[in-house]
């Protein structure tokens, strides 16, 4: 999707500018549309580099501009935590040096309230007004969402993961197991 359909979104433009420019990360954000006609965006932010792309943040938003900003987010939060990590002196590569892709999404908005009245002040700018925002679109991208998804699906019998899991599942999230890292 061209630059232009989330460019102007003012966290998307925030968190971008946050990882290339003060955190000076080279990187490369894509946004894609999840199917044809369907209100749902993927985006996904890579740093670039000699040894090929690295991935650093993952979103799926009901806007272009809302998946940009999740996706670069959840960028600068991988490059933070692989710096704090870094300064502690505690190394422990994953996949072979290349860090996992954190995956973000607007699960904050849940804690803004659609038309709840902003300060005079805030605009789609500030984070408050964005998650508000974003929780009045919620309703439409779930249905998006169960459009190109189906209808959740019990897992089968023999799944990992114990009660949890399953309730998890239920609610219609996947859930993925990692083999246990050694010390």
């Amino acid at each position: 999707m061209a630059p232009r359909r989330w460019s102007g979104h003012p966290q998307a433009r925030h968190w971008w500018t946050t990882l290339t420019a003060r955190l000076a990360v080279p990187a490369r954000l894509h946004v894609f549309r999840a199917a044809p006609g369907a209100e749902v965006y993927r985006a996904v932010v890579h740093r670039t580099g000699p040894d090929g792309p690295v991935p650093l943040g993952d979103a799926v938003e009901a806007t272009p501009g809302d998946a940009a900003a999740c996706a670069a987010l959840a960028a600068v939060a991988a490059v933070s935590a692989a710096a704090s990590t870094a300064s502690a002196a505690v190394t422990a590569p994953a996949a072979g040096g290349r860090t996992r892709a954190a995956v973000a999404g607007a699960a904050g908005a849940g804690l803004a309230v659609e038309g709840a009245p902003a300060v005079g002040w805030e605009e789609p700018g500030w984070t408050g007004r964005w998650l508000a925002d974003t929780a009045g679109r919620e309703d439409a991208f779930q249905e998006a969402m169960s459009r190109l998804t189906g209808p959740p699906r019990p897992a089968p019998p023999d799944a990992p993961g114990g009660e949890l899991a399953a309730l998890l599942r239920s609610f219609g999230f996947t859930v993925l197991h990692f083999p246990e890292e050694a010390p």
